[in-house]
């Protein structure tokens, strides 16, 4: 078949015995023939641009090959330039076994990667080159002023497009995204990202129910950015004692808030026929509220603590959030509910309070039948039938569940770790590549059990072989 033209992205062209056979040959088909290949699958990808793609779960299956199925987390970097489909970093969920994450689904879909029961994720975290190689830029990034407009922007001068009044210095460039030299990704470190993306596995999934609606299109309130990361309007404030200096929001987005309360002249009640240049007349019970001027973004909440197993439903305490989030003009900001931290960004809205017991009645509200809206618990990961599916063990009428370690925390297993480096052919590039995933590794490890969550984190990034 010959094509004049062909308006697809990316195409695979070759043969294949089909069936999943392998091994898979990916071959320049203008190089690499006549040439005799074991059966399996012969192909050549073509992709538009510069731009390479990755198939994670073929990786994932490669590792197994020289690797025993003992990982939680698979983290992977390339040395080359990346296709992500527009991402920066994402996360890959094969396996969720916790009950109480919210409207996140039970399964097991570990064996499409290889693996037999053990792998819950796998974390893309593009090329290695993209981040700092010095371990204390990692964490802590040089903080300037940016021009950019979301995404991994170039730096510039402040202008009309800034939208935060300073940001991190994530790393640098070099023909990524089209752009060269210094980036940000607002008020995140690569730390934060890879917190982000590790934190996926547990967040952010709950619904509430709301205390005057009940459920209602506010159940969604706390979700934003596809309904995986927190709200804009979330204050998801960092305890100061995990970090200490600037405050901190969540790896998981949301904002840390102040709340200014009901005296602010910022917000005029609008509704009652105040004006912007006489807001005497308030909205009874709006409050006016402020991104911390100082904000970055780092680790874990409380919250987060509790969904990831490491605390106990009693040392959450209150959470809140903004409702009817408007401009001082009375403007909805409801838009902006799924926007990536903001500093210094002053608004209007009532303030709702929460508790834990707001995210479990979402269960009690479906008489039991919402588990994934109840108590954390999981599942035992043997408990499995003849073809190794999961068996998801609960009474329809008395809701009993097969539950490990009962409701709360201290059940959770140690989170181990493989980082995975891709490499193309180039030898030159390796040593220096492997040595920066490794200082990645080691600052994860630090930052992941430390302040991220207050020392209580459990991941184990040992590897064994590590160098294959």
């Amino acid at each position: 078949m010959v094509l004049d033209s062909i308006k697809a992205h990316a195409a695979v062209v070759g043969v294949a015995e089909g069936g999943g056979e392998e091994p898979f040959n990916e071959v320049d088909l203008s190089a690499d023939l006549p040439a005799t290949r074991a059966a399996g699958a012969i192909f050549e990808e073509f992709v538009l641009g510069h731009a390479k793609q990755i198939d994670t779960l073929a990786v994932a299956k490669e590792f197994y090959r020289t690797h025993d199925d003992k990982y939680d987390f698979l983290v992977m970097f390339t040395d080359w330039i990346v296709d992500l489909q527009g991402g920066f970093a994402f996360h890959q969920g094969l396996q969720n076994l916790t009950f109480g994450l919210g409207n996140r689904a039970v399964f097991d879909a570990s064996f499409v990667g290889g693996s037999a029961g053990e792998l819950e994720s796998i974390l893309m975290m593009n090329r290695i080159g993209l981040y700092w190689p010095d371990a204390k830029k990692l964490e802590n990034p040089p903080i300037k002023k940016f021009r950019f407009s979301g995404g991994a922007a170039a730096n510039g001068p402040p202008g009309p497009r800034q939208v935060t009044n300073r940001a991190r210095q994530a790393g640098t460039l070099n023909g990524d995204f089209g752009a060269f030299g210094p980036y940000t990704l607002g008020l995140n470190s690569a730390m934060s990202i890879m917190a982000q993306e590790a934190g996926h596995r547990w967040l952010a999934f709950p619904l509430i129910m709301h205390p005057t609606t009940g459920f209602s299109t506010n159940s969604w309130d706390l979700l934003g950015r596809a309904n995986a990361h927190w709200s804009f309007f979330f204050n998801v404030t960092v305890p100061y004692s995990q970090f200490g200096g600037d405050p901190r929001a969540s790896s998981e987005e949301g904002n840390a808030i102040r709340d200014l309360g009901l005296e602010s002249p910022f917000c005029p009640d609008l509704e009652a026929g105040g004006t912007v240049d006489d807001p005497i007349v308030r909205r009874e019970g709006a409050s006016a509220f402020q991104m911390e001027p100082d904000e970055l973004i780092d680790g874990f909440t409380l919250l987060d603590q509790y969904m990831m197993g490491l605390i106990e439903p009693g040392v959450v305490g209150e959470f809140w959030y903004v409702d009817n989030p408007t401009r001082r003009t009375g403007q909805s900001l409801q838009f902006a509910a799924g926007f990536g931290a903001q500093d210094d960004f002053l608004f209007c809205g009532d303030k709702v309070e929460l508790t834990l017991n707001d995210i479990w009645a979402v269960n009690d509200h479906f008489g039991g039948g919402f588990p994934n809206n109840g108590p954390r618990f999981f599942l035992d990961r043997n408990n499995r039938d003849q073809d190794n599916n999961l068996v998801r063990v609960f009474d329809k009428l008395g809701d009993e569940f097969d539950q490990v370690g009962g409701v709360g925390a201290n059940v959770q297993d140690v989170k181990t770790m493989a980082f995975i480096l891709i490499v193309e052919t180039d030898p030159g590039k390796k040593s220096s590549a492997v040595k920066q995933v490794n200082t990645f590794r080691e600052t994860w490890e630090v930052y992941g059990n430390g302040p991220a969550t207050a020392g209580l984190g459990r991941f184990d990034t040992s590897l064994n072989p590590e160098i294959y």
